[in-house]
């Protein structure tokens, strides 16, 4: 899939570009930083409805109080199982709650804490595979194709 020009410029205006952009089935070894500059285009708007977009940043700013407030439960209930993990020694998939809930401090270590901690809502990347935090460290997309489907987190790219 070929990226329009605009969307190529917002990416690389908003310092979300690295090599090897990862995505869910990819581990990135990038550690997330916020923007060298201001967004001045989230590409969640330009790739997607506006109740798309209105939708993700919800989630995101939801899913930050949870991770903030330390509410293990409540962000369990934010994922979609089985949840792809990548980069974690044996373990490639979380397959239930209970799982994820024993892993819970592996996965949300402080490198994942901190790029949702400094992911602005107004400047979040989107392609086809969903919405990424920081460098790929998180990906969450919508799980079904009703306007009003729930989105769910979908891939943890593993950091040290």
């Amino acid at each position: 899939m070929l990226l329009s020009h605009r969307i190529l410029v917002a990416i690389f205006s908003a310092g979300l570009f690295t090599a090897g952009l990862p995505g869910p089935g990819l581990h990135s070894t990038a550690i997330a930083q916020p923007p060298a500059t201001p967004c001045t285009q989230s590409t969640v708007e330009s790739n997607s409805s506006a109740a798309y977009a209105r939708q993700a940043r919800a989630f995101l700013l939801e899913l930050q109080k949870a991770v903030q407030s330390g509410d293990r439960k409540h962000v369990a209930g934010m994922v979609q199982y089985p949840l792809r993990v990548n980069g974690l020694p044996h373990v490639r998939s979380i397959r239930n709650r209970a799982a994820f809930l024993r892993l819970y401090p592996t996965l949300f270590n402080a490198p994942l804490r901190q790029a949702l901690k400094n992911q602005p809502p107004d400047c979040l990347f989107h392609n086809w595979q969903g919405a990424m935090i920081g460098n790929g460290e998180l990906w969450f997309d919508q799980t079904g194709t009703a306007a009003d489907a729930p989105f769910r987190i979908t891939a943890i790219n593993y950091q040290k």
